[in-house]
């Protein structure tokens, strides 16, 4: 199962140089993307692990597969793996060579490091044993202080953003991990999704998408006299004799639609008239309670400013125009459609659509009596469309992705050993963080307190004093030495099991291409694969396609159809299974209009005495006035619409007390509204667009019938001539479109296998996503945890070497006194009260009780030499 796992990892390849068309869309939306929010989208860590990336890529190696690993290692062979470490182990250490030195280096730099300390610290007590330390600054120690602050500052910031580098990589890593099995589950499943939808893709190209054309070309020889007859007319001329029955029938149509409009139109006329007598009647009806709210300015229940603007809202809605231009059409243009209809060109013209129906009904039944024949070609098409579509969908059912499944469930159990490997480790983290983030605390508040606190005193009466800072860098360094040699073993494991991870898996998988070492592997585990592959499995890619060739394919966005040189199996480019039968096809369409027996004649068409007719009528102009009377229902609209205009007095006017008569007022405008205006503006509307209609219809009715005569004859001549010449041309034209129709079924055939179905894009994203899962959500942040650690235990030792210094210039005093002594105010007990002494007040100057009944006030010790000295003190 392996080689088949590297196989389908080593089918993905980079997405930023692939040439962009339109994407497959599942029937389904993938779901391995939905997690693409992670660590590298954030851009401190990314570019943090894009720094280790370069330096795994610096010191990694190519992997020497050939010579490490032979064909029953490749297999899963535990015994030959274990063959390979014991006899070729040079080869491995060659091969690991600048990551072995790193780790070794870490661990032996920490033990060292250490064992000097220590010794160093020892020979320290033994020669300062007996002597007096120092407790004042000398000359110098000022500068020596500041300039340390200032080193250690700089190390201790960086050391403090490695701890917490660690704390964030430790947290991405051990979720990657846990999320990784479900996160791979849901490639897994859009791989099947994949499978799916093109097995769906193929079967609707070869099948439905067939079926529907068999169902198209059939419909149009059912009606292939009609089109048939058609073509003759457009070619000879003749279609000019339809052009005129259909706008005599038009004529009809409008006229019996303006009659319709014109009774319409008088009814909507007449419910203006009555809506606005209602109106003036409502108007009239609330004058004198208006009238009477405008006089009486004495009564606090009326507002006569509100009614009287309310009196000339009402006179501004009542605009309504007295009536309505019931003229849809003038006389001129009724008389002309009349003219039409009265000429009965249909009848005129009777003998000739006879004739036309005839020669239709010819060609039809000779087409319905050859149609088996091409029924019978496009049959065997269908069928050899329907075996590869049953062939290619069997071969894709074979590729399944349980062996994936199985291997993944096996890491995706809730109480697994993996889960509990991961939960452990995550507790784990939190302890190494803990210990890291604690030493990097240490030595920041030992460099707050140095930098910020005040000088020790002799009487240690404050904690905010630089030697507290001392006490953190000691807590410090100890803590280093005792956990320096574990962090570092651990620190060097991470290292060798990260590096190699990306080595070998994540590097390849970001530029195949740019990896011989591993596509050799690659070609070595197919080749071991198909020499043992199970029958039917993976029975569609019968080719032996190396991963370079597939990978190269996809970049120029070719189809697995193409990369698999599946058509040599299908002939689906260019149909020569079933050529023949399409040649067939042509011929049977060909056949089924050039041989037309057809009786009907082209002379006489159109008699001379019908024309004769025709040239009688005088050329017809229309004029419609419809345009106007949309205009002014379109006016009424407007202005039937009061609500709009309600709703602006009311928000103009919501501040002041509304009376009770304008109460009444706007209720009974409402209930107008609801009862007559809403039903006329939905009667005016319609009417609007049937007139619209109607207008729309009526362009295009001015023709000229003594124009179209010479038509007529031209067409009547041209038939008589040789109508069996028309017929075939029709007939052929006919016959090459429905083979046209196949052609573009072909075509749409060939490009989509070749372009659409079985397309590299969502592979190529599917296995992106798998990527990001395994590499930017789990080994980049095993990276970065392995960094942190190597980081901050290099910035451990000059850490711990300045702070070392620190802590003596730390420690030290001033080497003068800086504060000031009084001198006693009252009596000599307060000698050596500080005048800040809360006990030393003036109501307290006796002695305490206790002190004077055991005569403990002669025992008080004396005051330290410098506050008894006689040179003169400074402040500073």
């Amino acid at each position: 199962m392996f080689p088949q796992i590297f196989l389908l990892l080593y089918s993905w390849w980079s997405s930023s140089e692939a040439v962009e068309f339109e994407p497959f869309k599942p029937t389904e939306s993938y779901k391995c993307s939905n997690f693409l929010h992670s660590t590298v989208n954030d851009r401190a860590m990314g570019g943090f692990y894009f720094v280790i990336n370069q330096f795994i890529h610096v010191f990694s190696k190519p992997f020497p597969h050939q010579d490490l690993l032979d064909r029953r290692a490749l297999t899963g062979n535990w015994e030959a793996l274990r063959e390979s470490f014991v006899h070729k182990y040079p080869l491995w250490i060659e091969h690991e060579q600048w990551w072995i030195v790193f780790a070794a280096g870490i661990v032996l730099i920490s033990v060292l490091f250490t064992i000097l300390y220590l010794f160093y610290r020892c020979c320290v007590c033994c020669f300062r044993r007996g002597k007096k330390p120092r407790t004042t600054d000398k000359p110098y120690d000022k500068w020596k202080r500041n300039f340390c602050n200032i080193l250690i500052s700089v190390v201790i910031f960086v050391n403090v953003f490695a701890a917490v580098a660690l704390l964030i990589s430790t947290q991405y890593a051990t979720y990657g991990m846990e999320q990784l099995p479900s996160r791979l589950t849901n490639c897994i499943d859009d791989l099947n999704l994949y499978k799916r939808d093109t097995d769906l893709r193929v079967r609707k190209l070869l099948i439905d998408d067939f079926q529907q054309l068999n169902e198209s070309i059939w419909k149009k020889i059912s009606k292939g006299g009609e089109e048939i007859v058609t073509k003759i007319k457009r070619k000879s001329g003749a279609l000019t004799m339809d052009n005129l029955i259909e706008k005599a029938q038009r004529a009809n149509s409008i006229m019996i639609r303006v009659n319709e409009a014109q009774t319409r139109l008088t009814q909507i006329n007449d419910e203006l008239v009555r809506f606005r007598r209602d109106f003036k009647k409502l108007s009239n009806n609330f004058a004198p309670d208006i009238a009477n709210c405008v006089n009486e300015n004495n009564n606090f229940s009326n507002n006569p400013e509100f009614c009287s603007s309310t009196s000339k809202f009402l006179e501004n809605l009542d605009i309504f125009s007295p009536s309505l231009d019931l003229q849809i059409i003038s006389p001129e243009t009724e008389d002309q459609l009349r003219r039409i209809i009265d000429s009965n060109i249909t009848t005129l013209f009777s003998s000739s659509i006879k004739s036309f129906n005839q020669l239709e009904e010819e060609i039809q039944n000779e087409l319905d009596r050859r149609q088996f024949s091409a029924q019978n070609a496009l049959k065997n098409i269908g069928d050899t469309l329907f075996r590869i579509a049953e062939t290619i969908s069997t071969q894709i059912r074979q590729v399944n992705f349980d062996f994936m499944y199985n291997q993944v469930a096996v890491y995706a159990e809730h109480d697994g050993p993996y889960q509990r490997y991961v939960h452990y480790s995550w507790y784990f983290s939190l302890v190494l963080s803990a210990l890291v983030a604690f030493i990097a605390l240490s030595f920041l508040l030992g460099l707050f307190y140095g930098c910020c606190g005040r000088r020790p005193t002799y009487y240690n009466d404050d904690c905010c004093v630089r030697s507290t800072g001392s006490r953190f860098y000691s807590c410090g360094i100890w803590m280093c030495l005792l956990l320096f040699t574990a962090l570092s073993i651990i620190a060097a494991f991470v290292m060798l099991v990260g590096a190699n991870f990306s080595n070998l898996i994540c590097h390849p998988l970001e530029d195949p291409l740019a990896r011989a070492d591993m596509l050799s592997l690659s070609e070595r585990l197919i080749e071991i694969y198909y020499e043992n592959r199970p029958q039917g499995d993976f029975a569609l890619f019968t080719d032996k396609r190396m991963p370079a060739d597939l990978i190269r394919g996809c970049y120029r966005n070719e189809t697995f159809y193409r990369m698999f040189q599946l058509d040599k199996k299908y002939h689906l480019s260019e149909l020569k299974s079933y050529e023949e039968v399409l040649g067939q096809l042509e011929k049977h369409l060909e056949a089924m209009t050039n041989d037309l027996s057809v009786n009907s004649g082209g002379k006489n068409l159109f008699s001379p005495d019908n024309l004769k007719m025709l040239e009688r009528l005088s050329p017809i102009e229309m004029s419609s006035n419809s345009i106007n009377v949309i205009q002014q229902l379109q006016n009424e609209l407007s202005t039937l619409d009061m609500q709009p205009k309600i709703k602006a007095f009311k928000e103009r006017n919501r501040d002041q007390v509304t009376p009770q008569v304008v109460k009444r007022i706007f209720a009974s405008l409402d209930e107008l509204d609801r009862e007559r205006i809403q039903p006329l503006m939905k009667n005016l509307d319609e009417m609007v667009q049937d007139l619209t209609h109607l207008k729309h219809d009526m362009e295009g009715m001015s023709f000229a019938p003594s124009e179209e005569i010479p038509k007529l004859q031209h067409a009547t001549a041209m038939l008589g001539a040789d109508m069996p010449a028309f017929l075939k041309e029709a007939a052929f034209d006919f016959g090459r479109s429905q083979v046209n129709e196949i052609d573009y079924y072909v075509q749409h055939l060939n490009n989509s296998m070749n372009t659409e179905i079985t397309s590299c894009v969502p592979i190529r994203e599917i296995f992106k996503h798998t990527r990001l899962a395994v590499c930017a959500h789990a080994v980049y942040p095993l990276n970065g945890v392995w960094m942190s650690m190597v980081i901050s235990l290099l910035l451990i030792i000059p850490i711990i070497m300045m702070s070392t210094s620190l802590k003596k210039l730390y420690n030290r005093m001033h080497p003068y006194p800086i504060y000031t002594v009084h001198e006693p105010v009252t009596t000599t007990d307060n000698m050596c009260a500080f005048s800040t002494d809360t006990y030393a007040m003036s109501g307290r100057a006796k002695p305490s009780p206790y002190a004077h009944m055991y005569d403990y006030q002669e025992l008080r010790p004396p005051p330290p030499s410098y506050m008894t000295s006689s040179r003169p003190r400074r402040k500073l």
